[in-house]
């Protein structure tokens, strides 16, 4: 279970590092946010949180990415924003297959 623990931590710090370079907009409020609840992702993974908490703050955070949408000026770019999506649904999937979710 540790194996699957690492990769996740793995996955989401890289996703945090991405997410930061590609926020055109780190001052706005939902920015500021989004680096919060990403920072708080790091910790879960590290202290190796439920899977089904860890699941609700992938949701959270695909919530706000897709909240740009909403915005008239995005902290981060359209195509950027659904990409990043796409990444949180593998990882919410990758989640789902742990032994103890």
């Amino acid at each position: 279970m540790d194996d699957q623990y690492n990769a996740l931590l793995k996955q989401v710090v890289d996703l945090q590092y991405k997410i930061h370079d590609a926020t055109d907009r780190p001052d706005q409020p939902l920015a500021q946010t989004l680096r919060k609840d990403l920072q708080d992702l790091v910790a879960d993974a590290k202290t190796k949180r439920n899977p089904r908490d860890i699941e609700s703050r992938l949701q959270t955070i695909e919530h706000h990415i897709q909240d740009t949408h909403n915005q008239a000026e995005p902290f981060i770019s359209m195509q950027d924003a659904n990409h990043f999506t796409r990444v949180l649904e593998e990882i919410r999937m990758h989640v789902r297959q742990f032994e103890n979710y």
